[in-house]
């Protein structure tokens, strides 16, 4: 019996075209796709290995005062092409940047570095001078990468670590975060604080690009800071302590309230001196176990205590923040004192802070002179 070979059918040889029309498509995306992976890749492992070289300069020149690598923008040539990177990476300030083209990259000793970069090297930013471009977007930096989400794994990135410090204004506390360091990625960033007690995190700068920054708290107590970069890394939290500084101060003043009987303006055996003493608490602290001691130092430097006060008078428990202790004591110009000459009075006073720091504090002196015999 003879068969009839009817062969492939009109149906079948379409289904077979499309079918192999869409692997090929599937193929051809899939390669353009990974195409555009590498050289992403490729960009974003340029820029991470300048990073990582920022830092080493950064470390190398953070205390000289002149920066020896790289050339100055102006009269490179290369003045329109950065303005334009400085305008793709959105970034103001452009004083600190120098640019490193490949000459300067070979001195560098590094190598696969295909294109010219800026960098700021005391604040350890990376801006490259040509965009890598796609899908209508246009990258300058890691940031702009990590930012547009257009490839989030495997930028290495640590936990931002920083330094915190405060210091004491006129308006309250101003906490300063500096020395902020990344692994691999320098980013913008948020800066936020939390007083210790409260569950709210206040955020004082979103915008933040690893700059030094200060900003002022008003109200004593301890406060949580900590930093988010773009990408979402979590610093650890710092802590500070925002604290009045314990200032003692006192002003000690020695006032002459009597003059001498003769003419001459010196005073004679048997007259009285009479002085005000004033202490004045100008700190903000209060003073303790105060001690008054006035002292008479004579021509010949030997020094004696005068007066008439007992020790209830010269020596006082406290005086308060704002408050002063006022006190009048005299002195009988004697046999002894003519015979020394004209002497210098002084206060000398001696107090405790309540955490115990001993102080001492002095007078100006008043001359005194004594009519001597003829």
């Amino acid at each position: 019996m003879i068969r009839e070979n009817k062969g492939i059918t009109l149906i079948a040889l379409t289904i077979t075209i499309i079918v192999l029309i869409i692997l090929a498509s599937v193929a051809t995306y899939s390669g353009i796709s990974t195409i555009k992976s590498s050289k992403l890749n490729k960009f974003k492992q340029e820029l991470e290995i300048m990073q990582s070289e920022v830092q080493v300069l950064y470390e190398k020149y953070k205390d000289e005062e002149t920066i020896d690598v790289g050339k100055e923008i102006s009269g490179s040539g290369k003045e329109e092409q950065a303005e334009i990177a400085f305008d793709g990476a959105e970034e103001t300030n452009t004083s600190g940047y120098r640019l490193f083209d490949a000459e300067e990259i070979e001195k560098l000793g590094i190598e696969g570095i295909e294109r010219e970069y800026l960098l700021d090297i005391m604040n350890r930013k990376v801006i490259s001078l040509e965009p890598f471009e796609q899908d209508g977007m246009a990258y300058y930096t890691l940031n702009q990468i990590s930012e547009k989400n257009t490839i989030d794994e495997g930028i290495a990135r640590d936990s931002v670590n920083f330094s915190v410090s405060t210091t004491e204004a006129s308006n309250g506390w101003e906490i300063t975060v500096s020395n902020i360091e990344y692994s691999k990625y320098v980013g913008k960033g948020k800066i936020l604080y939390q007083k210790v007690g409260n569950d709210n995190w206040t955020t004082v700068v979103d915008d933040f690009k690893g700059e030094e920054y200060t900003f002022t708290v008003n109200s004593e107590g301890e406060y949580n800071i900590k930093i988010i970069d773009a990408a979402g890394i979590e610093s650890e939290v710092y802590y500070v302590e925002c604290a009045e500084t314990i200032k003692p101060e006192a002003i000690v003043d020695l006032l002459e309230t009597s003059s001498p009987a003769s003419s001459s303006g010196r005073y004679d055996i048997g007259e009285n001196l009479t002085c005000e003493i004033k202490i004045s608490n100008v700190g903000n602290v209060e003073l303790k176990n105060i001690k008054i001691t006035p002292l008479i130092t004579r021509a010949d430097g030997s020094i004696i205590i005068p007066g008439d006060l007992d020790d209830e008078d010269l020596q006082i428990s406290e005086i308060g923040v704002g408050e002063f202790y006022k006190l009048d004591f005299s002195h009988t110009i004697s046999q002894t004192d003519v015979l020394g000459g004209d002497f210098i009075l002084s206060l000398v006073v001696d107090c405790t802070t309540e955490d115990g720091m001993n102080l001492t504090y002095k007078s100006t002196e008043l001359l005194i002179e004594i009519t001597l015999p003829q």
